[in-house]
């Protein structure tokens, strides 16, 4: 049976309820929710720390499978950063031989932290109306629309070793030189019958 458990699960605090310990031994695999938990690079290093690492411990100890998640972060929060932070997860969790990955959010649109491909509108800040408030796929420019499924098979490949483990994403967030017009204005069509 495949647990989706909180965060905290093995120590029991902060998201997570004491005295559960017995109910998470009887699980097969642990699946932990981290969305939310972690918003920056920084937060994705000390989770591997304080987390990760000695949950894989408790796992393997008694023989539990254990399955966390990566997360491409909030477009809104601007916790992407090119990519960086998402692969800054795969980076930790090839370091630690988990053996595969949840990723989380693949299409959560309306929470801007969505893995699949995003509609071209907001592929680079020259799509965007200026004082919209709207921002583009990526904050520091152009981020093709399929990236963040790209950046996802990279870290598929690192899992398999099928590619090295590097702490820098290995493609970048644009190939070919991507679309760079901005849409224009549509047009009124009026026809009679």
């Amino acid at each position: 049976m495949i647990g989706g458990v909180l965060t905290w699960w093995r120590t029991g605090d902060r998201d997570s309820r004491p005295g559960f310990t017995g109910v998470y031994h009887a699980l097969d695999m642990f699946l932990p929710w981290m969305v939310g938990r972690i918003g920056t690079i920084a937060d994705a290093d000390n989770l591997y720390n304080v987390a990760i690492v000695p949950d894989l411990v408790e796992c393997t100890t008694h023989g539990i499978d254990y399955q966390p998640c990566v997360l491409p972060g909030r477009v809104g929060d601007r916790q992407r950063a090119h990519g960086d932070f998402m692969w800054r997860q795969f980076y930790k969790m090839g370091r630690a031989v988990v053996p595969s990955l949840h990723i989380s959010m693949f299409n959560e649109y309306n929470e801007g932290n969505q893995t699949a491909k995003t509609a071209k509108t907001a592929e680079s800040p020259a799509w965007i109306p200026t004082g919209s408030g709207l921002l583009a796929l990526d904050k520091d420019g152009t981020c093709s629309s399929d990236y963040y499924l790209r950046l996802t098979g990279d870290g598929g490949r690192v899992l398999k070793g099928q590619i090295a483990l590097t702490p820098t994403r290995p493609t970048p967030p644009v190939t070919g030189g991507g679309d760079k017009t901005p849409p224009t204005a549509p047009r009124l069509c009026m026809s009679s019958a």
